[in-house]
């Protein structure tokens, strides 16, 4: 919701202050009760609370209390959080307001406004910054407050941005879930891309946090990383847009790998069952969801102009979608210890792609052998030079095993490896991600944060 974008001034701050130092709300017990006073700002009636809708203010805390509890706007919304404490005369970072009772129907959404909550969260669609720690804490807890009043359930359908009209999928479920709803009546983009779905819905369902990682990612340059969790969460560092993720969603199975784009504007995760979800401007170009494996789906690459990708399964299986190509597989080979592929671009344009089993041997496909097989064991994953000339090979325990042109600059230690990316140049450099959402960077591959959180 588009707000303010400045602070009070020292008036309004007076006003500001003064109006919230009132009462403590009788709904939410952490939250001040401060409504707009002299006007009615909300419905009285509606079709039950089905939703919990998150907004950030592209504004300030206190300014943004001000202006929805004026009559003379057309706007309101039932509590605010504050993100940060940044001057002397603000409040509390953390500090909850409500502003409308539970039991109307604020304005924060337009013709969805009859059967959602809204809270607002100070911070701007543009700046990471705002939205602390202990916003996401304690905007949690009051979804939890929420949900529990509504008997909401805490999934990514239900619990949904003031941007959700953007995704696809959400308007398909929607469209058969809640027909009556117009999907399309909003246009605003908040709370974007920099909200934190995957830590926000951990803390509204614990005990989906560090732990669950799978794999990572580099974005064009290798300026930066995405680190994808089983559940659908994808973490973003460096230079890596975050374009969504599956997280806090229902899935019919656990997500196991993600492949980006060359061109660093997108990825897709595949999950266990080959089902397929698109980001950013990765095109979906079909799934195995919903079809009989004879073996789960282990991994995925993509294909050098960003318009296709194979699938792999644990014995070797393979599964070409869009401009990937098919140039053979080992499916009913008698192999069941398949842990990655790995793509091959050759200069030309053309591609290729490897298979790789856990003893660390590689099948090549319309690419070049360069060897495999001296870790004998634990190896589960592999990381390319960026061609067809090189590729690193990682065990569980952290063991480097290099190829062709890849550059070896030692082992990772301790924890359990689960993914491995080439950093910026194309020999010099690799991070690794363990379970824990840790990383740890060799060569000219620049540390940018873990999601070991």
């Amino acid at each position: 919701m588009k707000l303010i974008n400045k602070k009070l001034g020292a008036v309004g701050v007076a006003l500001a202050s003064l109006a919230t130092s009132t009462f403590a709300s009788t709904d939410y017990g952490p939250a001040l009760w401060n409504p707009a006073v002299g006007c009615n700002k909300f419905y009285t009636s509606g079709n039950g609370h089905k939703f919990c809708v998150i907004h950030d203010m592209e504004g300030y805390y206190l300014s943004s209390i001000s202006y929805l509890n004026s009559c003379s706007s057309s706007a309101s919304v039932y509590y605010l959080v504050n993100g940060v404490q940044d001057t002397g005369s603000d409040h509390a970072a953390g500090e909850i307001t409500q502003s409308v009772r539970e039991a109307n129907y604020a304005w924060h959404v337009g013709c969805w406004n009859t059967w959602m909550f809204g809270t607002e969260h100070e911070g701007f669609v543009s700046n990471p910054a705002w939205f602390t720690q202990v916003m996401y804490q304690n905007s949690g807890a009051l979804q939890n407050h929420l949900a529990a009043v509504g008997a909401i359930a805490k999934d990514r359908n239900h619990i949904i941005g003031h941007n959700q009209w953007q995704t696809q999928a959400w308007k398909n479920w929607m469209a058969g879930a809640f027909p009556s709803i117009n999907t399309s009546c909003n246009s605003h983009t908040d709370p974007g891309q920099y909200w934190n779905w995957t830590l926000f819905m951990n803390i509204l369902n614990p005990g989906g946090g560090a732990g669950n990682r799978i794999g990572m990612a580099r974005t064009s340059n290798g300026g930066g990383y995405w680190i994808a969790a089983s559940d659908g969460g994808v973490f973003s560092f460096g230079n890596a847009t975050f374009y969504g993720s599956m997280g806090g969603q229902v899935l019919n199975s656990p997500v196991s790998g993600i492949c980006a784009r060359k061109q660093g504007d997108g990825y897709w995760l595949v999950a266990k069952d080959g089902g397929i979800f698109s980001f950013g401007a990765a095109p979906f170009q079909g799934s195995m969801g919903g079809q009989v494996l004879n073996k789960p789906i282990i991994g995925m690459a993509c294909t050098q102009s960003g318009n296709g990708y194979w699938l792999v399964g644990s014995d070797g299986g393979i599964f070409n979608f869009g401009d990937a190509a098919f140039y053979g597989s080992l499916g009913g080979a008698g192999y069941t210890d398949i842990v990655a592929i790995s793509p091959a671009w050759h200069t030309n344009g053309s591609n290729g792609y490897r298979i790789i089993r856990s003893n660390g041997t590689t099948y090549d496909y319309n690419c070049s052998h360069l060897g495999g097989g001296e870790a004998g064991s634990g190896v589960v994953s592999v990381a390319t030079t960026g061609s067809d000339n090189g590729f690193w090979e990682v065990t569980s325990s952290g063991a480097i095993f290099s190829y062709g042109n890849a550059v070896y600059h030692s082992g990772i230690g301790g924890g359990v490896v689960v993914g491995l990316a080439r950093g910026p140049s194309t020999t010099g450099g690799y991070w690794a991600v363990k379970t824990d959402g840790s990383i740890f960077s060799k060569g000219d591959a620049v540390y940018h944060g873990g999601a070991n959180f």
